[in-house]
């Protein structure tokens, strides 16, 4: 895991990085939770700006 990911997305998406249980069915706000992401580190609900910054 990269020292980027440890600090800003892990304690999100997890360690490993599995992502939150159930994280297909949206919460009580409409809002998905944390995807897992694929090996390509995909993080499709931000934009690269976003993940730049």
């Amino acid at each position: 895991m990269s020292v980027l990911y440890a600090q800003h997305c892990a304690a999100y998406h997890g360690v490993s990085p599995e992502g939150h249980p159930d994280w297909q069915s949206p919460d009580e706000d409409g809002v998905l939770p944390a995807p897992p992401h694929g090996a390509s580190g995909h993080a499709w609900p931000h934009d690269n700006a976003l993940l730049f910054d």
